[in-house]
Parts: C-alpha cells; structure tokens; sequence
C-alpha cells in the first residue's frame, strides 16, 4: 500500500498547520529559531567568502606584512563567524528542545479534542482506532519532526543560496554540476517518503494489538487472571509473532530502499569526483589560479554538504507531511459548539427507532417505540443482548439511531448533544478515574467541582463513609499504581460511580445495572430510596434482575432488539408473557417473592 503523492496545496496546508500550531505553543522561540537558522547559513557563505579572499591577498601581496595584514583580517571574519555560529547552535538547541515540548503538547491536545467529539460509534470501527493510532503517533512524533526537519530545510536551504552566490562569484559553472549530482537521491527520497506512510497505515492495526499484548503482561488489572491461567507464555509468543510481522515488513521496506539510495548516493559522488578533477586540470592547464580552485573546492564541498542535508531533511520533512497531512484531516473538524441546555423535561420519545453496530448483519434495536415521562421510574428489562443499553445509549445521545426520531417534549433532536447535557448515565462498565476520589465525583463539571456538592453526592450514593476514611479523605488517589494512592473493592468503586450521577444532578437519570457490585442488603436499600434520591426526575433503570424493579412506574420489556410488552408489574404479569415467565423463573429461588397467578390482561406488547 503506497499513500498517493500530496499536491502541492496539500503540502503547504500541512507546513502551515505546524506553524500555526508552533506559532500558537511559543511565538517568541519560533521567531528566534528561524532567525538563527538564516543567520548561521548566511554565515557559511560569509565564510568561504573570506576564505577567498585571503588566499587571493595572500597570494597577490609580495611582501611579508601585507600578506600577514590580509591573512589576519581573513582569519578575524572567519573566527567571528564562527563564535556566532557556535552561540547560535547552543540557543537554537534549548529553543527547539522547549518549542517542540509545547508543540506536541497542542498538537495532542487537539487529537483528544478531535476524538471526543466524535459520536460514540466511531468506536466500533477498527479503522476509527487506526486512525486514532496514526494520530496520536503523529501528534507525539511527526509534528515535532517536521518542525525541526522543516528548521533544518530552511537553514540547509539558505546556505544553498548563500553558498551559490559565493560559487557564482568563484566558479558560476559548479552549481548546475553539483545540483546535478543530487538529483537522483531526491527521486529516490520522494519514492520512499510515499511508501513509508503506506506501511504505517499497514502496521497501524499490528501496533495497536502489540501496545495491548503488552499492557495484558504488564498491566495491574490483568496481572491475577495472567498468573491464575498461566497466560504469560501465549501472551509473550502472541506479543514477539506480531512483532515479528512488522519487523519482516520493515526489512523488506529497509533493504529495497537502501539499495536504491546506495546507488543514487554513489552516482552522486561520482559526479562531485568528477567535478573535482576537472578542477585540478584547469589549475594544471593555467586556467584557474590556486586561490580560485581551493575556494571552488571548497565551495563544492560545502555545497554537496548542503544539498544532502537539505535532501535528507526533506525526506524526514516529506515523509512526516503525509502524517501532518493525515492529522490535519483528523483534527480538521469544526469545534463543536456547546450543546444548549434542553428546555424543561415532560417526554422524552422514541419513534420507531433502529440501530445496528458497525460490522453487525443483525440490528441491535428494532423499530423501537417508547415514552418516559418526567417524574416516572422507568425499567427496562430483557435477557442479556436484548438491547437494553443501545437503547439507554440512543436515549441519551451517545449513539445516534439508523432510522426513526428521538423527541424531547415532543419535538425532534437534531443535535444529540442536547440529550447528553441533560443526561447523567452510571454504566454497568464504569470508569475508574486514577485520580483523587473528588475528582471521580466532580470531574467534569462545567462550574467546577464543589466540595460539599461532591460530599453531599457521596452520601446519597452511600460512598461518604468510605471515602472520608480515606488516608488524605476526598483527596485521595484512587489508584495504588499511584504514589500515595489507594484501591476500593467493587461495590466501593460503584458507589462512587453513582456518586458521579447524582453530582451531576441531571433531568434525566439511566442507571444501567447500577447494583451488580453490590451485595443484596445494599441493592434493595437503593431502590427504596431511588425517588428520594431523585425527586421529581425521570430515571431510566436497566435491570436483568426483574425483582428489584417491581415498584417501577412502567416497565419496558426487550427482547432481540424489539419492544414485546410494556406496562406496570402487575400488568405484565397479568399478561403472562415474556415478563411474567422471566419473573417466575427468578422468583422460584426466593420464597418471600409473591408468584403472581398468571392470567390475561390489558397490556401493550
């Protein structure tokens, strides 16, 4: 796979990117390092210049104080050259070294925000994660790169232009011959750039599942079931196999192109060889004087030098644009634009809403149609894979459906956004934030997070107590991979989840499976006190445990994607459907769990 050339509006599209991205981390070093960068490279022509010019004097003044006067006045100009070259290369090293630090640091910035605002089903295409891996890669890598190789360019190419003006004024007919001599490296560089990107965009799926192997070897979540199952070989033989494709890949690409540039270098030195005998036989035919060969000869040397660091530079710069070039398109979007706070909540509605994952024959939700009022205790139950949380997904614009409306208070959503600002969502696969406990609570939080807000949350979601007993209190770590830092069991780490959900005090509450890490006593005390916790909000609980949703305003029943029955408790058992039978099979293992005698009623499903 071979990425195709960027027109030239697309090169200079991505040279202006970093700049502006460099422009925007530090100005003033920017500034700084390009100046330097023209001042040293003029300073090389300022040089041979002088070289010329004492080796004429020298050689044009016949007594002895001359030829000292000229060859000191010579030797000052090199030397002041030379000390200015020197502090300019120790500056431009410490401004690169912090302009790059704060270049990548925006660069990343703008791949997490470009990421963020994608919709949540991105996620499930493999190719959405590979262009995440390239981005990141070239957040980290490729911007700095180009700036540094771009800085390079630019010096190599102003000692071009001034080292050519001092070889016109020598020796005008050497520059076409050295230019020349180069021309085969360029088509080369120009060659393997392309390649080059087409073989990280190979080994961008290769990467990402290396990075992984190596996080099941080294990670602290994995580690018990690696050692409980003895993993660790296959992990390592999986993790050394994928290794072993890229590097075979890599060799391949190394081998073909270092035969090719070995070539084209040779053919280069041949020519300058060349160039340097046709000197020395015009020196020995009378034809030019020594003063006038030894500039040339250095002049030639010097301008082969810089026209390889120029090519080599160009070839990181050339290869690092079609990475640019690609985050440029990554990172490229409008920023999104803060989502307006829905207006008072009455209904909330799907209408015949559908939704398949990326890559599934099968939709997860089936012309699904229902309502949640304000104030309600909605559940939605089903056996797993039902559908339950795509639905909660689509309700609280996380995923936005195929086909069919989400309305609020009856008008339709346009902008998904909307649902996710008025929503708060405790998953069933929560996130454990390696920070402090208040920050698991209030991160987030537009106002910033409150301590006694963040308290108060703990309580509500019965978290206070532990936490507050924390060594440093809310200000405690949560991860023992942390310095200072500590763990809570499950069920701890799923109070805190909730806390989360009530701190953000939302319209619109989804619970999904919000006691599965919690023992039975703690379950049951938090939906008795699920309307307390919540007055007057409309709250969506996803169950499979259809025992602890009976006093629920209106349960949802799914099943393969489709709503089958939809109702009160009594009236669903009533029914003696698909609910009933779900329910009977759990009661039986409780024997203060009223059965219900099945018989028919009026229900929806």
């Amino acid at each position: 796979m071979a990425a195709r050339p960027l027109r030239f509006r697309e090169k200079a599209a991505a040279v202006r990117f970093v700049l502006a991205l460099a422009w925007r981390a530090d100005r003033r070093r920017l500034a700084l390092l390009l100046t330097t960068q023209v001042v040293m490279a003029v300073g090389q022509g300022v040089a041979l210049l002088a070289l010329r010019d004492v080796l004429a004097h020298s050689a044009a003044v016949s007594d002895d104080r001359g030829r000292l006067a000229a060859t000191l006045t010579g030797l000052v100009v090199l030397g002041a050259v030379g000390v200015v070259s020197s502090v300019t290369q120790v500056c431009t090293g410490v401004w690169e070294q912090v302009l790059k630090l704060k270049t990548e640091a925006l660069a990343t910035d703008r791949v997490a925000t470009a990421a963020c605002a994608v919709e949540l089903a991105a996620y499930e295409h493999p190719d959405f994660h590979d262009r995440v891996e390239r981005a990141v890669s070239t957040a980290e890598q490729h911007t700095t790169t180009l700036l540094t190789s771009g800085v390079s360019v630019l010096r190599a190419i102003t000692g071009i232009v001034a080292v050519t003006v001092a070889v016109v004024l020598t020796a005008w007919w050497l520059f076409p011959l050295v230019l020349l001599a180069a021309l085969p490296s360029v088509r080369v560089a120009v060659a393997r750039q392309r390649r080059n990107f087409g073989l990280r965009a190979e080994l961008a799926e290769n990467r990402r599942m290396r990075r992984y192997l190596l996080w099941l070897l080294t990670g602290r979540a994995p580690a018990q079931e690696v050692r409980a199952f003895d993993l660790a070989e296959p992990l390592r033989d999986r993790l050394v196999r994928r290794f072993r494709e890229a590097v075979d890949k890599e060799t391949v690409f190394v081998r073909h192109f270092a035969r090719r540039a070995l070539v084209a270098r040779l053919f280069g030195d041949l020519f300058v060889a060349t160039t340097v005998v046709v000197l020395l036989v015009m020196l020995s035919r009378g034809w030019l004087a020594l003063p006038t060969v030894l500039a040339a000869l250095a002049a030639t040397y010097l301008l082969s030098t810089q026209l390889r660091m120029a090519m080599r530079m160009s070839e990181t710069a050339g290869g690092t644009l079609l990475f640019v070039a690609d985050l440029r398109d990554f990172t490229g979007g409008p920023p999104a634009a803060p989502a307006a706070d829905p207006e008072e909540f009455t209904t909330l509605s799907t209408d015949r809403i559908s939704f398949h994952y990326p890559g599934s024959g099968r939709p997860a939700l089936r012309e699904v149609t229902v309502e949640l009022r304000a104030g309600e205790v909605v559940a939605l139950v089903g056996e797993n894979g039902s559908g339950k949380t795509t639905l909660a997904k689509v309700l609280t614009g996380l995923y936005r459906p195929d086909s069919g409306t989400v309305s609020w208070n009856g008008e339709p959503v346009t902008d998904p956004a909307r649902l996710r600002t008025a929503s708060a969502i405790v998953f069933q696969d929560f996130q454990r934030y390696k920070m402090t406990a208040a920050d698991n609570i209030g991160l987030g939080h537009a106002d910033g997070a409150d301590d006694t807000a963040i308290a108060a949350a703990a309580e509500l979601a019965g978290a206070a107590a532990v936490l507050e007993n924390l060594p440093r209190g809310y200000r405690t770590t949560l991860s023992p991979e942390l310095p200072g830092g500590v763990d809570l069991s499950l069920g701890q780490w799923q109070r805190v989840a909730l806390a989360r959900a009530f701190f953000r005090d939302s319209r619109f509450v989804v619970l999904d499976e919000p006691t599965a890490a919690l023992d039975a006593r703690a379950e049951a005390d938090l939906f008795s006190r699920i309307r307390k916790l919540y007055p007057g909000r409309t709250i969506l609980l996803i169950s499979h445990r259809l025992l602890t949703v009976r006093d629920a305003d209106h349960i949802i029943v799914l099943h393969d994607g489709e709503v089958v029955e939809q109702g009160t408790h009594d009236d669903l058992m009533a029914h003696g459907k698909h609910y009933a039978e779900l329910y009977l099979i759990q009661a039986a293992a409780y024997s203060d769990v009223p059965t219900y005698p099945v018989r028919p009623g009026r229900v929806s499903g």
